[in-house]
């Protein structure tokens, strides 16, 4: 497609420039995004893709993926790393549907996992759990979480005993092995197993 040239190196499109980098003038391109100009230059404001469209409008798209930072209101997917009694520390893995570039962490106070009474919150989460929830604090990290309504909770476990993937009973309140035939509690979310985001 279109060529531009600095020096003795071509720039084409679909070429990797760099913040700083000259890639044309504005008496043969329009600076689009990801660009500014000076003295009649146009630079690459990013890292990223170079391209000219049909138009001579010359852009760089970045390749850096933006980080996806919990908001409050987001829903999130995370494995529970830790329980104690009255809280559990969750790995966030997934954020609105995508998955994060770096490391968070949630915190899910007892008082946020049901709107029915919990004595210990073991009796709601166990290690290795993965978790749906919703971001009610964004301030602070660890982000805060909470698992009460009815879709939230946990969406797959496994048996604490040999390792099995638990089913949810007839009524829906508890889980149970089919291997080792023993039962399980968990605050279960009301599509647990069907791995829904």
């Amino acid at each position: 497609m279109n060529i531009l040239t600095e020096s003795e190196n071509e720039i084409k499109s679909g070429d990797l420039v760099l913040p700083g980098q000259k890639i044309g003038v504005i008496e043969m391109y329009v600076p689009g995004q990801g660009t500014y100009t000076k003295d009649g230059i146009i630079f690459s404001s990013i890292i990223g893709v170079f391209k000219v469209d049909s138009s001579h409008v010359v852009s760089v798209i970045s390749k850096e993926k933006k980080p996806v930072m919990p908001r409050n209101g987001d829903i999130v997917i995370g494995v529970v790393d830790m329980v104690r009694k009255q809280m559990a520390i969750a790995n966030i893995t997934n954020v609105r549907g995508f998955n994060p570039t770096t490391d968070f962490e949630g915190m899910i106070h007892i008082s946020q996992v049901s709107k029915n009474y919990l004595e210990n919150l073991s009796d709601a989460f166990k290690t290795g759990d993965v978790i749906r929830a919703v971001v009610i604090n964004d301030e602070i990290t660890p982000y805060f979480l909470n698992t009460a309504a009815p879709h939230l909770g946990v969406i797959l476990t496994y048996c604490s005993e040999c390792g099995s993937f638990l089913q949810l009973d007839k009524d829906g309140r508890n889980l149970f092995c089919n291997n080792c035939k023993i039962i399980e509690k968990r605050k279960v979310a009301r599509d647990y197993g069907q791995f829904n985001l």
